[in-house]
């Protein structure tokens, strides 16, 4: 069985066998101590749960170190925290950094705008998963208007 494994160094792909547990899976890519996430999950796995039960062939899980990550959005000189899972994907944190938890930029502007990374200059992909951005569990992203963004 494979499963792609999102951890802080990247992405990877893991044979696993199907006695393997989600503790023996952050062993296996030695993150010690990982706690696994489903893609926008708001709670942990189990460790001792089965990976074929939790994610299931060709399913992706992020390990981490972080419980959660904090957020931290720039838009039009204003800033905007909120903690995420670890496998929150960035379109998960657009949606509240667009929306009225957010920002709550216009219903007509929504799609105009994008997250980057701050300082780079590029949009994020919309499937990365959060924990895998983060520094020591927190990540600083950039709302602006697509063509701010090069490449």
């Amino acid at each position: 069985m494979q499963i792609f494994v999102h951890t802080e160094n990247g992405l990877t792909i893991e044979d696993v066998d199907e006695a393997a547990t989600i503790a023996d899976l952050g062993d296996k890519v030695r993150v010690e101590d990982a706690t696994g996430w489903l893609e926008d999950a708001d709670s942990p796995l189990d460790g001792t749960e089965l990976v074929v039960n939790a994610v299931g062939d060709k399913g992706h899980v992020h390990l981490t170190r972080c419980p959660r990550v904090e957020v931290t959005v720039n838009f039009a000189g204003k800033q905007k925290t909120h903690r995420f899972a670890p496998g929150a994907t960035i379109s998960r944190v657009r949606r509240w950094a667009v929306g009225p938890d957010g920002f709550d930029l216009p219903q007509n502007e929504r799609p105009k705008h994008e997250l980057g990374v701050c300082g780079s200059g590029v949009v994020a992909d919309r499937n990365d998963h959060i924990g895998t951005l983060a520094t020591d569990c927190a990540l600083c992203l950039d709302l602006a208007p697509k063509d701010r963004f090069q490449g």
